[in-house]
């Protein structure tokens, strides 16, 4: 399983310090590794660990290759959202008609 680097901001140290230092009060053994990703999110204000995952995700910025293929898309239509040429490839096809597509997230704005 590769390893995501999820970042994390802490404001308040010490409040973070003391959240962790209560939850390990109340856990009598030693937590496991999935328990103790949970305690560090909930010190830090999120609901669990899957809450800090998905609030990471969506603060990451895209890779190059999407990057490069809604750069792509993007050229396909003129400020009108008119289309200017049929995209050569599958990729850039699928960037701009598929189901989460630059129309639907142009149209959503």
């Amino acid at each position: 399983m590769s390893r995501d680097h999820i970042p994390l901001q802490i404001t308040d140290l010490s409040g973070l310090a003391t959240s962790l230092r209560k939850q390990l009060i109340k856990n009598e053994d030693r937590p496991s590794h999935l328990a103790f990703l949970g305690m560090i999110a909930r010190a830090a204000g999120f609901r669990n660990y899957q809450h800090l995952q998905s609030q990471a995700d969506k603060a990451r910025p895209l890779s190059p290759q999407i990057s490069q293929q809604l750069d792509r898309a993007v050229r396909v239509f003129d400020g009108g959202m008119k289309m200017l040429y049929w995209p050569a490839t599958t990729a850039v096809k699928a960037c701009a008609f598929g189901r989460s597509g630059l129309i639907k997230a142009i149209s959503a704005a």
